[in-house]
């Protein structure tokens, strides 16, 4: 199966004619593409996100597009309940640990219309294999960094724990797709170096410092110039409430053109 397919497979069978919430601003494409879609279904896309300065990002587009945006913490949302016909959360459930999976499923739930739809998009741990050896160091890095900060760090999701979660909370039609990650770029390249210098800069400890700049830097600059390397693989989970749809939001074509221009990567800003 090919990504186009299997992206087809995800979102066939769901429409924007209703109210769609999404968590998680991203690098804002896939935000812009579900509020043009909205936009012509007469449709109205809810942002959620408790950073504002995430949210400040997408100003021009809420003022173009049927975009509401709203600083909450996604566990506790401030929506009526059965309020939402979809909700996307967009590459942001690695920031959720995995023991508030269901807190945060349960919360959705209560906020879905009975029938209403999840989809949930976001990276897994790297997998070993030699094309993702540099993504594998970057990760690796990122996490002695947080370590050394005493900051929190996102790098992936549990996609086994989310099932799990899911089908305790009741969620239905449950389905997942894989995707391979995006190929690494000169630009990812120079981002990750001057991010991680950045962070390495604030690091007390200078025996830590000199490691990740002297050594963990060097190697991970090795195995990106050895040449075909990928950011880490993708999933995309769906599943419905149980119950009928209080909208009808089967639109067909809908999700098909959708998902076949939704080509950016998921925001994979490195967070300290």
């Amino acid at each position: 199966m090919t990504d186009s397919e299997q992206s087809n497979d995800l979102w066939r069978g769901v429409g924007l004619s209703g109210i769609t919430l999404v968590l998680g601003v991203g690098a804002g494409r896939l935000v812009e593409l579900l509020a043009q879609e909205a936009l012509q279904a007469g449709g109205l896309v809810v942002l959620a996100s408790y950073a504002r300065s995430a949210l400040d990002t997408c100003a021009e587009l809420s003022a173009r597009l049927p975009i509401e945006r709203l600083c909450a913490r996604p566990r506790h949302l401030p929506l009526a309940d059965a309020s939402v016909d979809l909700c996307v959360i967009n590459g942001s459930l690695r920031e959720t640990p995995v023991a508030r999976y269901r807190t945060l499923l349960e919360e959705l739930w209560r906020v879905l219309v009975p029938g209403g739809h999840l989809r949930v998009a976001d990276l897994i741990a790297p997998s070993g294999e030699p094309t993702g050896a540099t993504w594998a160091r970057r990760s690796a890095m990122i996490a002695e960094l947080g370590q050394a900060l005493g900051r929190p760090v996102a790098l992936h999701a549990d996609v086994r724990a989310l099932a799990e979660a899911m089908r305790e909370v009741g969620y239905e039609s449950m389905a997942v797709s894989l995707l391979p990650g995006y190929a690494l770029t000169d630009e990812w390249l120079s981002d990750t170096i001057e991010a991680i210098r950045a962070m390495s800069s604030r690091v007390a400890d200078p025996e830590i410092r000199r490691k990740l700049l002297d050594r963990d830097l060097r190697a991970l600059i090795a195995s990106y110039r050895a040449g075909d390397q990928r950011a880490a693989e993708r999933f995309a989970m769906r599943g419905n409430k149980v119950g009928n749809l209080a909208l009808d939001m089967e639109t067909a074509g809908t999700e098909e053109v959708l998902a076949a221009r939704d080509e950016a990567p998921f925001d994979l800003d490195v967070q300290p």
